[in-house]
């Protein structure tokens, strides 16, 4: 307020010294201006109430102010990413809580203007992953909680372990799970569930692997013998044999059992020697089956060096040898039972002569005792002739055939006591000419490489079957 007895004296003044009438008249206006009431602060809004869904946006404000205006704001969740005269830009962020609302407010000088805002939570749930498998020795596992609400945890088994049973908002969660002493496999859930909607999480836990004999030690005398055990598991398994007087003989997985043979022994003190069981999932899982045999048994035994089967691939003489336990008498007696395939004399001189099986059996007839040896008699052939019906396709390599013609193929192997198995013939083009086993057959125009060969004496042999129409 300009001060009145200022403007007096100096109004006095101007009329002492003769003042112009304008002079005059502004200077009343002047007076009249000064003493007018101060003006008042004002600001209003373009919005005062807005609310958002959970993902959130940017939004404009307008602005009405009568000078220079600020905002006052607590909320993290609310950011004021740009202001001008007239308004300002809000950027409300996602929300990952429960429902949440705040308010701005606008000052300019000593007027405000409140913005109220609220924000509702997403009404998604859903958990990462839904389902889980985890082997028998559990651990631990991360679940990725999507809810933006409050949530809760409960599990069916005590062997499943969260870390945490409850809390609001995304979030990943420890799951552990306690090792499994049990033979079968387990099943478990864990309940996640808001105010509106419960999922549910399954989890399987792997059976503990286990391998159980129906005997764990077998107590036999010094003679050979035959024995059998069964066992049962969830598992495979792997068995372990060191021992060398103990011979695994046949193993049925379908029935679980086990056939072994203990040689005879031949020392004058007791042995033992262990089979081991062990669990392929674990090898820290087994079982141990324990064989203690009694010392030697004295009593005549024969044999062959060369055990109880021997292949035979060439036709040149070669010797077996027997093998004398507790003999005081060593004649022997050696007989073959098919002498066309295989022919022995009285010194162990064996001679093939095709291919085929034989046993050479030696006889003691003071002991009475015997053994005898399986001979598998396969033959080496040194060459082989292919013929195409009367055909030589090893003079002359390239046959003309037609459209339709079906003829075989023979192969003779030289010797021809060699052994003939595993000959097979195959076509370069099944479209111009068919091969099923040794039959041959003409389907189109064209021209087809044939090839017969044998993996087995490393033989082989190509020709050519050129196809015209008739």
């Amino acid at each position: 307020m300009f001060p009145l007895h200022l403007f007096f004296t100096i109004f006095g003044q101007i009329l002492k010294n003769s003042m112009t009438k304008l002079f005059k008249a502004f200077i009343l206006a002047l007076c009249i201006v000064s003493c007018r009431p101060q003006q008042i602060d004002r600001i209003k809004l373009s919005v005062y109430d807005m609310e958002f869904a959970q993902e959130g946006r940017e939004v404009q404000v307008g602005v009405l102010a009568s000078s220079m205006w600020s905002v006052d704001k607590q909320a993290e969740w609310i950011e004021v990413v740009y202001t001008s005269d007239n308004g300002c830009t809000l950027l409300i962020t996602p929300n990952d809580t429960l429902d949440r609302s705040d308010s701005l407010l606008f000052i300019c000088g000593t007027s405000t203007a409140a913005l109220h805002i609220s924000q509702k939570h997403s009404d998604v749930f859903d958990i990462l992953p839904d389902t889980t498998h985890f082997s028998y020795k559990g651990g631990d596992t991360y679940i990725k909680i999507l809810c933006y609400d409050q949530w809760h945890i409960e599990t069916d088994s005590d062997w499943i372990i969260p870390d945490v049973t409850e809390g609001i908002g995304p979030q990943t969660i420890t799951l552990t799970i306690l090792e499994s002493f049990l033979p079968n496999e387990s099943k478990g859930s864990v309940i996640i569930s808001s105010s509106e909607k419960e999922i549910t999480l399954k989890i399987t836990r792997e059976a503990r692997p286990f391998v159980k004999l129906d005997k764990e030690k077998i107590e036999i005398d010094g003679d050979q013998h035959d024995t059998s055990l069964l066992y049962l598991t969830n598992d495979r398994i792997n068995i372990i044999n060191n021992t060398s007087w103990i011979r695994t003989v046949h193993h049925d997985t379908l029935s679980k059992r086990l056939t072994l043979e203990i040689l005879r022994n031949r020392g004058y003190q007791k042995r033992e020697g262990d089979i081991r069981f062990i669990c392929q999932q674990d090898t820290a899982i087994y079982s141990t089956l324990t064989i203690i045999q009694g010392e030697k048994i004295d009593h005549p035994e024969l044999g062959f060096k060369e055990g109880y089967t021997l292949d035979v691939s060439s036709q040149a003489p070669f010797t077996l040898h027997p093998i004398f336990t507790d003999m005081t008498d060593t004649t022997l007696i050696w007989t073959s039972d098919r002498p066309e395939v295989a022919k022995v004399d009285q010194n162990g001189v064996v001679t093939a002569l095709e291919t085929g099986e034989c046993k050479i059996t030696i006889t003691n007839t003071y002991h009475n005792v015997s053994a005898e040896i399986l001979l598998k008699i396969r033959l080496v052939a040194d060459s082989m002739t292919v013929m195409l019906g009367k055909q030589n396709m090893n003079i002359n390599t390239t046959a003309v055939r037609f459209v339709g013609e079906k003829m075989e193929i023979e192969v003779i192997l030289h010797p021809e006591s060699s052994y003939n198995g595993d000959i097979i013939c195959y076509s370069s083009d099944h479209e111009v000419v068919k091969i099923k086993g040794f039959n041959v057959e003409c389907i189109s125009e064209g021209t087809a490489t044939i090839t017969v060969e044998s993996l087995y004496h490393g033989l082989r042999s190509s020709f050519k079957i050129i196809v015209i129409k008739l």
